[in-house]
């Protein structure tokens, strides 16, 4: 298995954790992670896992034609297809991230870190990382697992910044990364290495915010697209 290959089954495999977990629950095939259900916007409908373009854009347009009428986003994790004439529209492009394996030291700040261990915890995580209309986005099913760290910083008693570690696929995923002051981000980024830094660490991110994790060790390792179908326009009259 390629490296992407490897990062895309473990951020897929963070992703089926989350929608299961809110009762809508995606499946594997050898080419997709799919889900045909009405997704929260920070999922994907689909994740790219591997097979030629040929079973790629076949099972993207079953699934297309699965959510006829409906929003479908895809990640195409090696950036490689082109899915304008099926109706897609690039969304974003992102920088795949690798680190070997090993801690980072942690170094003085301010925040309070904590790991969040409870419903009323984890809905402030998301309302902080998400927004007040992505506050049930994360199910407290997700919490008390040994392969799930919620991570959130504290200033003034008030979440500030988090970040999520998800250990899986022999990976260290690290996703939802945020923080009002930019500043901040190294310290979550550490603490979320530190979460299972037996094994390599990686996630993806774009533009400058790769910066910090370039700092703290981490390399760039090939790009992905995220592909949107929106649904047709009503006419009215």
């Amino acid at each position: 298995m390629d490296r992407i290959s490897q990062l895309v089954a473990n951020n897929a495999a963070w992703i089926h954790e989350a929608t299961t977990a809110l009762d809508i629950p995606g499946e594997f095939t050898a080419v997709l992670w799919q889900n045909a259900h009405d997704m929260p916007p920070i999922f994907p409908n689909a994740d790219i896992l591997g097979g030629t373009e040929s079973e790629q854009l076949a099972a993207i347009d079953a699934l297309a034609e699965a959510r006829a009428g409906r929003v479908v986003a895809v990640k195409d994790a090696w950036a490689r297809l082109d899915l304008t004439s099926r109706g897609f529209e690039p969304l974003f492009e992102a920088d795949w991230l690798y680190r070997d394996a090993g801690p980072l030291e942690t170094v003085p700040t301010d925040l309070t870190l904590e790991h969040i261990q409870t419903a009323e915890g984890l809905r402030e995580f998301s309302i902080a990382c998400n927004g007040e209309v992505l506050a049930e986005v994360y199910s407290p099913k997700l919490l008390h697992r040994p392969d799930i760290t919620w991570i959130a910083a504290r200033r003034a008693g008030k979440i500030v910044a988090g970040v999520t570690a998800v250990f899986a696929q022999g990976l260290n995923g690290i996703n939802n990364l945020f923080a009002a002051d930019k500043s901040d981000e190294s310290h979550l980024i550490r603490a979320a290495v530190n979460a299972y830094s037996n094994v390599p660490a990686c996630g993806y991110e774009s533009g400058d915010s790769i910066t910090p994790y370039l700092v703290l060790g981490f390399q760039t390792t090939g790009q992905l697209r995220v592909w949107l179908k929106r649904p047709p326009v009503q006419q009215k009259g």
